[in-house]
């Protein structure tokens, strides 16, 4: 944005609806996960940004977002939020600190705005099927079953070798379904609880 709010709706009218606030540069609207603080959470244009966004009906995706800046979003915020794609910390795990986990704090922060966290199939990298699944089932536990989606991040290139594109995305489903979940939870993490929030913010 360049510290131009404006912007914002220009990308309204060209149809974006979901925007990430941060990603692996510390930028304009706020501290993120992957670096030391610099602006101590949520910047005063960012609050601005998020305030934007709620009216032309964007969705403010907290993916990468340091916790003191999704504090900031929560406060900010009169919609649900997005997380696209994250799984929570996981003590003892080898690779249950990553700094892109989530902290149950966090995750309840965005989910008591009515919001969703993906599952980040990133971890099919090392853990394969089995390992992000496991992910969903903890971030279920935590949040509930209503504020859980897939996180793809795709194309982002991480988990190539095991699902290179979105035609393998039934293999998620049939993972699911041989964990026990019902055809109307599998529609609500494949896509119902995206869609709820989506025509929430959107306001139709």
């Amino acid at each position: 944005m360049e510290g131009r709010l404006d912007r914002l709706d220009a990308l309204e009218a060209r149809g974006v609806r979901s925007i990430q606030l941060t990603h692996y540069l510390v930028n304009e609207t706020g501290d993120i996960q992957t670096e030391p603080p610099v602006h101590g959470g949520l910047t005063a244009f960012g609050a601005d940004a998020v305030r934007r966004m709620n009216r032309l009906g964007i969705i403010v995706d907290v993916a990468h977002c340091s916790e003191d800046t999704v504090r900031g979003v929560v406060a900010a915020t009169d919609k649900p939020i997005l997380c696209s794609h994250a799984n929570l910390k996981e003590p003892g795990h080898p690779d249950g600190d990553h700094p892109r986990y989530l902290s149950p704090e966090y995750a309840r922060m965005v989910v008591d705005t009515g919001g969703v966290i993906g599952a980040w199939i990133a971890v099919l990298w090392q853990e394969r099927l089995p390992g992000m699944i496991r992910h969903l089932f903890r971030l279920i536990d935590t949040v509930g079953i209503d504020h859980v989606g897939i996180g793809t991040d795709m194309p982002a290139g991480v988990a190539a070798e095991e699902m290179p594109d979105f035609s393998h995305h039934p293999e998620i489903v049939a993972a699911l379904r041989a964990r026990g979940m019902t055809p109307e939870e599998i529609d609500k993490v494949c896509s119902g609880n995206w869609m709820r929030v989506f025509r929430t913010v959107r306001g139709r």
